[in-house]
């Protein structure tokens, strides 16, 4: 059920052959610097979590065999006593005497009496007519847990992609900041030996030993937030300890493909290809169905038919078959049917519910989507372009003594500012489209799908600018500060 939905393949652990290649295959990924399709790719088949949903299909497929068996036969088996006190018979014999006398004489016959035992074999009967019915049920909730599980695994996919995005973006933002403190860093240095010189106030000084600082506290929470990324993603991929030393493809975040999609186009996408909406569809069959068969048998409880066979105090066996059935006389099933046609009725609410969140869903996903493309544009358009062009005129003026080196400094910190305010709307825009993908049921209409190339973020020139620093501590007057 996956398969269309899912570029990755699914593997399921049994204990079996397989098992051995699939785990030469995991090792063989983590060897290379992870794409996002191979991240995927070795969380799908190495994520106990997920390993243990798949066992939910195992479960569903012991219910179809289930179905299609008979219930076993009940054997019955009962020995009774005779009465000893009576087991024997006492006979009376009157004659006449030749006196003219009578005289009465007693004998007593033991009769042979043996013990009454009955056989019986006793099989459901009712049981054996809904086989039938059961299977088809039982085929119904197996295609409902397959579509199930299969959504499992698209949201499952979906973490992985979010996990490895924020991988992506937090060392990137972590890498904005130790430029950041290289900039503070020799701006606070050089403040330090103005002062020292007495070309610079205490005030002055101590600010630019401030932001050195505050860039260094933002630059050690980046990189925590590195290590976090990092270890949430190596847990999804279900590594641990010395497994999970793996570096990433990916370094940067790559720029939004052109192009927007159609709101009515994603919404008419996500009713077709949801899973959950087919399963829950599914479960509606079935509660149709089983309103079906309610109606159609409520008449009929119990039924069961036997045979047994019984030695009777003579020794005399009889056989002969029996029948039980319920008669409905006061329960005919009015309560069972009720139950099964409000079940049916939720059942359709939720479906109708279902549909409308997952309508509601892909707006949500969209509208993100295109505000985030569109920032990111505004980025790429706008101020990254203007931030440059501010830094190559305070160069100009630094090289022409117009500025101090704190200014051309300052310069470069708003410029790396806005690239990291850029990179959190290139993360923002494929968190976005990530759920998109997910709400429209696991990949996004590939009319409309274009491949982008990671590390098109522009460069920064961030090493040219700060080469300008020591020469300016070398040979920088202290009249050119008063600038």
């Amino acid at each position: 059920k996956v398969a269309p939905h899912l570029a990755e393949r699914v593997y399921w652990q049994r204990n079996s052959a397989e098992d051995e290649a699939v785990k030469v295959e995991v090792a063989a990924l983590l060897s290379a610097p992870l794409t996002l399709s191979g991240a995927t790719q070795i969380a799908l088949l190495n994520n106990p979590e997920l390993q243990s949903l798949y066992e939910g299909l195992g479960i569903a497929q012991a219910d179809l065999v289930q179905a299609g068996l008979l219930e076993n036969p009940v054997f019955a088996a009962s020995v009774r006593m005779p009465d000893h006190d009576r087991s024997g018979s006492e006979s009376r014999t009157v004659t006449r005497e030749s006196g003219g006398g009578f005289s009465v004489s007693r004998s007593t016959e033991s009769a042979t009496i043996r013990n009454n035992i009955e056989f019986a074999l006793v099989q459901n009967f009712l049981d054996l007519l809904m086989i039938p019915m059961r299977k088809k049920m039982a085929e119904a909730h197996f295609e409902e847990t397959k579509l199930a599980i299969s959504h499992e695994i698209l949201v499952f996919a979906g973490d992985v992609k979010r996990h490895y995005y924020d991988y992506v973006w937090a060392t990137q933002q972590a890498d904005l900041l130790h430029t950041v403190t290289t900039a503070t860093g020799a701006a606070s240095e050089f403040a330090i030996r103005q002062y020292e010189a007495g070309n610079l106030s205490r005030l002055e000084m101590s600010r630019e030993n401030a932001f050195h600082g505050q860039a260094l506290l933002e630059a050690s929470e980046a990189d925590l937030e590195v290590r976090l990324a990092r270890e949430r993603l190596s847990r999804t991929l279900g590594l641990w300890n010395g497994a999970a030393k793996w570096e990433l493809a990916m370094e940067r975040l790559a720029t939004p493909p052109p192009g927007k999609y159609s709101i009515g186009e994603l919404e008419s996408h996500a009713i077709a290809n949801r899973l959950d909406l087919a399963a829950k569809v599914k479960e509606l069959e079935i509660l149709a169905f089983g309103v079906k068969t309610t109606r159609r048998w409520r008449w009929l409880g119990l039924l069961d038919l036997s045979v047994s066979t019984e030695r009777d105090g003579d020794g005399v066996y009889v056989t002969g078959p029996a029948l039980e059935l319920q008669l409905p006389l006061f329960d005919q099933g009015q309560a069972k049917l009720a139950v099964a046609e409000s079940n049916l009725r939720a059942g359709a609410q939720h479906v109708s519910s279902r549909a409308i969140d997952i309508r509601s869903e892909t707006r949500q996903a969209w509208e993100r989507l295109s505000t985030s493309q569109d920032t990111v544009a505004y980025f790429e358009r706008v101020l990254l372009p203007t931030q440059q062009a501010i830094l190559d005129e305070s160069q100009l003026h630094y090289n022409a003594m117009l500025i101090g080196v704190y200014h051309l400094l300052l310069d470069k910190q708003q410029q790396i500012d806005t690239a990291r305010r850029y990179v959190d709307a290139l993360h923002e825009y494929w968190i976005a489209r990530t759920e998109l993908e997910m709400a429209v049921g696991g990949s996004l209409p590939t009319i409309a799908d274009r491949a982008s190339e990671p590390g098109s973020m522009p460069e920064m020139e961030t090493p040219a600018i700060l080469e300008a620093v020591p020469s300016a501590q070398a040979s920088t007057p202290a009249s050119h500060e008063n600038h």
